[in-house]
């Protein structure tokens, strides 16, 4: 039952002027009633965390009960493929992606990865135009060692962010990485405003850090 009830909430049939509408009244009426020396009716502060909600999840019960149609999230998620050749051994090539600090070494967007053990670690990505800032964190979740490599961001995370390494040799002294990263669109107006930034050219930006691993390793 309550996997059913998730589901519900996180369909939209609030449209984007109306999720706005409602975060800035709700806001509003947040702010009115909690002002020095006024009190607090439960009315006020129920009907602002209805408007908050209804603006923040694109969820409204009343439309709901009404039938009204859902609205298709119009936020796409982030799906990266490259493949490369990589003129360095194996074991080298994949020791250098296993330690993920090193990562920002090569990939602009990422601003920092930070290990907190031999599993976790949070990482920060620049929102481009340097808007503002995502951290996360994130957990190694498979690891073949000199083989492959797979992280993914904990279910709390403001942003969902997975990836795989695999390393396959490709002759003695060469190396054939195949990279997938994903970044998938967080519920929420918050998240859908912040990626609705990812389009094709981000996607682009990605897909050039992740190649220039090839020219940065080679050169080390």
């Amino acid at each position: 039952m309550p996997v059913n009830r998730m589901k519900r909430n996180l369909e939209l049939n609030v449209p984007l002027a109306e999720r706005l509408l409602s975060l800035f009244s709700g806001g509003l009426l947040l702010a009115r009633a909690f002002r020095p020396g006024k009190n607090v009716g439960i009315l006020s502060a129920l009907g602002a965390g209805y408007l908050l909600y209804r603006g923040y999840t694109g969820n409204c019960p009343v439309y709901e009960a009404l039938d009204k149609p859902r609205i298709d999230n119009p936020v796409k998620n982030l799906n990266i493929r490259v493949n490369m050749l990589i003129n360095r051994p194996r074991k080298e090539v994949y020791a250098y992606w296993r330690n993920l600090e090193n990562l920002p070494a090569f990939m602009t967007h990422l601003e920092a990865v930070t290990a907190k053990d031999e599993w976790n670690s949070r990482w920060k990505v620049k929102v481009p135009g340097n808007l503002l800032s995502l951290e996360w964190d994130a957990r190694i979740v498979k690891e073949e060692p000199g083989e492959l490599i797979a992280w993914q961001s904990l279910a709390d995370s403001s942003i969902q962010n997975a990836g795989k390494v695999t390393f396959t040799d490709a002759g003695k002294k060469a190396t054939e990485v195949q990279v997938v990263i994903s970044y998938i669109a967080p519920m929420g107006m918050a998240g859908n405003a912040v990626m609705q930034l990812f389009n094709r050219k981000v996607e682009q930006l990605i897909e050039k850090d992740i190649l220039n691993f090839k020219q940065h390793f080679e050169n080390l």
